[in-house]
């Protein structure tokens, strides 16, 4: 029902702007936070307004291109946490690989809590 109360006060009269390769990018990162965190309705209005396709890029698609390597914990959260701790902690070695601390819980952990 939401849906529809959107659909009718959305503004048809513009087209959804020009997404350009950045933007398609960091789009679909906070896409899958949203997603992840269960925040359908915003995700909703986040593919509506911006031009996103209906379906997600694929997430392996997303790590090369943004020239990432996962760890084990990263692999299960959204890209976003990754590079927030990346920028969060000290330099490491491998500075294209993402480190997520392992006490992050996941949405599925927390739906449990």
């Amino acid at each position: 029902m939401r849906a529809e109360i959107f659909r009718s006060l959305e503004d048809t009269s513009r087209p959804p702007p020009r997404l350009t390769d950045e933007n398609l990018l960091i789009n679909e990162l906070i896409r899958e936070y949203l997603l992840f965190n269960n925040y359908r309705y915003t995700e909703s209005v986040l593919v509506s307004e911006s031009g996103l396709p209906e379906m997600p890029l694929d997430r392996e698609l997303l790590t090369k291109t943004l020239n990432v390597t996962q760890s084990g914990a990263s692999s299960r959260v959204p890209l976003l946490y990754g590079i927030l701790s990346y920028f969060s902690c000290p330099p490491t070695a491998d500075r294209n690989t993402l480190n997520v601390k392992e006490n992050l819980q996941t949405s599925t952990d927390q739906d449990s809590i």
